[in-house]
């Protein structure tokens, strides 16, 4: 319960359910939260592969968080939604994914776009 509650300060706060890890004002609760979203992969991977989850992340856990308006959508996954989008927007405009790595209007998608050729090249 005291986490629930934390989590509710953080959305008056913060306008979201997304607690950052690390989250250098309360550490532990962003340790709780990188922990949750560990066992939601885990939960998914279960299903998929039509084994038992073993894990503390029960269905009527879940329900209660995402009720209180935690979001399981980790960093990493959120920022390559918001590229992808942000590239799709581009190629609208221009026509043509080939962003400039060092892209004015955008440098975070001029940056990920070159590292991703960087890795394509590999």
């Amino acid at each position: 319960q005291e986490r629930l509650s934390q989590l509710h300060e953080f959305r008056a706060e913060h306008g979201h359910g997304s607690i950052p890890t690390p989250y250098h004002p309360n550490p532990s609760l962003g340790v709780w939260a990188a922990n949750l979203r560990q066992q939601n992969v885990l939960r998914k991977q279960a299903e998929r592969k039509s084994i038992e989850y073993k894990g503390y992340l029960t269905n009527e856990r879940k329900r209660e968080l995402i009720n209180a308006g935690f979001d399981f959508t980790s960093l990493t996954e959120r920022q390559f939604q918001t590229r992808i989008k942000e590239l799709q927007e581009f190629k609208q405009r221009y026509g043509h994914t080939a962003v400039p790595e060092k892209y004015k209007d955008n440098m975070a998608l001029g940056a990920w776009v070159s590292n991703l050729r960087s890795l394509y090249r590999r």
